[in-house]
């Protein structure tokens, strides 16, 4: 077999892998608030998705914490367990979930989120505040034009 290396990118420029190596220097620096909080990456996403709406399916949830099904109906059950959330049918669709946090989750998120803002802030600092909202928007506006080039060769098909 032989290389070609002129078809790829070196790993160093790769997008996916430096997002994904600074994904992991940035969970470096949060992971032990997790673990001080006896909480999973993806239940503190989960939590944190569905503190930005009233009520959420799981659907919706999955989508927004970047998370399969399978693994939010797993995570929603340990939350449930511990009473953070709660999941009723919706009123309005009964083969819908829908998912809320409860009391108890409110105020664990209360007294988590200090420490979580303390350490963005600090990451932010460190990366400088322009730098770190700019990438912040050039990755929002990268998904949307992925996300409309999905859409319009979808629409292509026949």
């Amino acid at each position: 077999m032989t290389k070609n290396p002129s078809l790829y990118d070196p790993t160093s420029r790769s997008l996916p892998i430096s997002l994904l190596r600074t994904r992991e220097l940035i969970m470096e620096v949060v992971r032990p608030m997790l673990v001080r909080h006896s909480i999973t990456e993806q239940q503190w996403r989960v939590l944190r998705v569905i503190s930005e709406d009233v009520r959420l399916d799981a659907s919706t949830v999955a989508a927004r914490a970047c998370l399969l099904a399978p693994s939010v109906t797993r995570i929603v059950r340990a939350l449930e367990k511990r009473g953070f959330i709660s999941s009723v049918r919706d009123v309005s669709d009964k083969r819908r979930t829908v998912l809320q946090l409860t009391e108890a989750g409110d105020a664990f998120l209360e007294k988590v989120s200090p420490e979580s803002a303390e350490i963005f802030a600090k990451l932010r600092r460190t990366v400088g505040a322009e730098r770190w909202e700019q990438l912040a928007t050039l990755l929002s506006d990268i998904r949307s034009d992925i996300q409309a080039t999905d859409t319009d060769q979808s629409d292509a098909k026949p």
